[in-house]
């Protein structure tokens, strides 16, 4: 009979072995097969050169694939131009208030850009005409994502789904926020209706 840690060490090695084919190699080049992914753990990690590894082998591999990971920075790495604009603090990372002064800085180079009817704010249309620079690739990186930010529509103080939710409450006869199977065939007519 199998003892049923077996099969988790199993799916772990698995996970390993196909996941993360290089993260935990040592290996100069990452290996492209199973058979090589497979290859390359063993010649890592299979101290005692059995062919399989044992607990005490498995722990290490579980052990290195967590450190790959803790190594490894999560999310997307500021370009050393916007660092060097606006990183204050010369830590290599931006703070809150280091990012509402880029910010306010980017959002003016925006708007002064595109606000062709020079209102101080940025219509539908010229948002649009910002977005489709976004598309065209002539705005990238940071300034990309605060002119993604910037045209989102703010005047939304309340999410889409309470709007939906508003309008299913006319068909709320009896008043109790529950749909009825009666007021369910009525919704359903509506919709219908509207297609």
């Amino acid at each position: 009979m199998r003892h049923p840690l077996n099969r988790s060490v199993r799916q772990l090695t698995l996970a390993a072995l196909v996941l993360l084919p290089g993260a935990v190699s040592q290996s100069a080049e990452p290996p492209v097969s199973f058979a090589q992914r497979r290859a390359a753990l063993l010649k890592d990690f299979d101290a005692n050169h059995d062919g399989r590894l044992d607990d005490g082998e498995r722990e290490k591999l579980r052990l290195a694939h967590q450190q790959a990971r803790l190594n490894k920075k999560p999310g997307y790495t500021l370009p050393a131009d916007f660092l060097a604009k606006y990183d204050a603090s010369k830590d290599g990372e931006m703070q809150p208030a280091e990012w509402k002064v880029a910010w306010d800085a980017e959002t003016k180079i925006l708007t002064d850009t595109y606000d062709a009817d020079k209102s101080g704010e940025l219509s539908k249309t010229e948002k649009a005409a910002m977005l489709a620079d976004v598309g065209k690739g002539k705005i990238t990186g940071v300034p990309a994502f605060f002119a993604g930010r910037l045209a989102e529509d703010q005047s939304k103080s309340e999410p889409e789904y309470l709007e939906s939710q508003r309008a299913l409450l006319k068909f709320d006869a009896d008043g109790d926020g529950r749909a009825s199977a009666e007021e369910l065939t009525r919704i359903r007519a509506s919709r219908a209706d509207q297609r």
